[in-house]
């Protein structure tokens, strides 16, 4: 992601979410690969100590040492909610025009966006990502409404699906949301689809996989069936791990396989299978014959009685 020395185009990205949720080691991955001299504003120099060990060209600057008539820096700015009037007034000019005649590029780090002081700045992003904590539902639905997105449908339950090592990248400049792995590489896009061009999901060799174990063919109706009818955005095809938010906002992650195993198998299923089949069966019909853990059919009575 070398911007190189021609850039012309701002960029300027904003990580939103509470402590410990990876917004520094997303800008760390961001900066370098950005690949200009970093300065470090507002940080704790330790959270960057592997950026730091990558050997680039950074500086921690303060608010009255700010590089702010150099070319190509990428400024790493933390704390942005919490701004002074006259520090806001720096990081605006740092949006603004460094970032469009000094080809600058400004990462700022928010546990929030709702504060008097964030308002400002939102019609000079380019990119935000929000990182999969649950208290950031309200922030994405602020940003839903103040923005305006292409994809929109779905947004929602795409970010409850999210996992730690994931963000919900929203692109204001070109209208557009995906979802993107702790590397930046996209990771679903368009929807609830996955993004299955370059990993797409193997059918036959999971189902040649089954093919060796007893029940084969009802292994294979169960995989069948969830792959047709289970909303995509809950399945990695790499390792065909699910993820899903609970009730309380806990990220709950297991292997689909194993799923398939327990709905064919009398044996009593962990709850984090219990929970995802009962969020699963409020939008998927399933039925009863494909179900033959006692359990599990239970919990899907329930739920359709319901």
């Amino acid at each position: 992601m070398d911007r190189g020395a021609a850039s012309e185009q701002p960029y300027n990205v904003l990580y939103l979410g509470p402590s410990g949720g990876g917004k520094s080691v997303g800008a760390s991955i961001l900066a370098n690969k950005i690949g200009y001299k970093i300065v470090l504003l507002n940080c704790a120099v330790q959270d960057y100590e592997k950026l730091i060990q990558t050997k680039k060209e950074i500086t921690s600057a303060t608010w009255d040492s700010i590089p702010l008539q150099e070319q190509f820096i990428t400024y790493i700015i933390e704390d942005i909610a919490s701004l002074k009037p006259s520090q806001r007034s720096k990081v605006n000019k740092l949006l603004n025009y460094n970032s469009r005649h000094l080809n600058s590029v400004s990462i700022l780090i928010s546990h929030s966006i709702h504060s008097t002081g964030m308002f400002g700045i939102l019609s000079f992003l380019t990119d935000i990502y929000l990182t999969s904590d649950s208290s950031n539902l309200r922030t994405l639905k602020f940003l839903l409404k103040y923005y305006s997105f292409k994809n929109v449908e779905g947004v929602e339950d795409r970010f409850s699906s999210l996992n730690k090592h994931h963000y919900l990248h929203l692109k204001p400049s070109e209208k557009n949301i995906e979802v993107v792995d702790n590397n930046l590489n996209v990771f679903r896009t368009d929807g609830e689809q996955l993004n299955r061009e370059n990993n797409p999901i193997n059918r036959e060799l999971i189902l040649q996989y089954f093919s060796s174990l007893p029940n084969y063919k009802k292994y294979k109706s169960t995989f069948e069936f969830l792959m047709n009818n289970i909303p995509e955005n809950y399945i990695r095809s790499n390792d065909l791990s699910v993820s899903f938010r609970t009730k309380k906002g806990s990220i709950n992650s297991f292997s689909l396989l194993d799923y398939i195993h327990y709905i064919n198998s009398p044996e009593e299923p962990p709850e984090q299978i219990k929970q995802f089949h009962r969020f699963i069966a409020k939008t998927v019909q399933f039925p009863q014959f494909l179900i033959q853990n006692r359990s599990l059919r239970l919990k899907t009575r329930e739920e359709n009685e319901k």
